[in-house]
């Protein structure tokens, strides 16, 4: 029933904005579905060796995303909307997580709980 409801919500919004359909927040986490049709960059991609999964920072148009590849999962064509703090930081639009790129290469994602993960740097964006 709550999908339902939420489907109804989403298609009368998505009827009533079009532009704003593109932009629609899917799930609690705030992944969106990617811009298709525009310059697609990747900045760097990262292994998380204790998830199987890599996560890249993308840069879309004047936008940038969060991605994440996970082995045996297939690619959905989202992404977590971030913004571009400076050459090495990015923070999460819709979470409270904080992505920086160490000198090492590293990636060090963490929350504001505490939360603190590393990638390694990645040649591909499967892990």
């Amino acid at each position: 029933m709550l999908r339902y409801l939420l489907f109804v919500v989403l298609s009368a919004l998505s009827l009533a904005n079009p532009v704003c359909a593109a932009q629609i927040i899917v799930g609690n986490l705030g992944f969106e579905k990617i811009p298709v049709g525009q310059d697609r960059r990747v900045v760097g991609t990262w292994l998380l060796k204790t998830m199987a999964c890599t996560r890249s920072i993308e840069e879309v148009g004047d936008r940038y995303f969060m991605v994440s590849r996970c082995k045996g999962k297939k690619a959905d064509g989202t992404g977590l909307p971030i913004r571009k703090m400076n050459a090495a930081l990015y923070e999460g639009q819709t979470t409270n997580w904080s992505y920086e790129i160490a000198d090492n290469g590293s990636l060090i994602m963490r929350n504001r709980k505490g939360v603190e993960l590393i990638g390694e740097p990645h040649a591909d964006p499967w892990p």
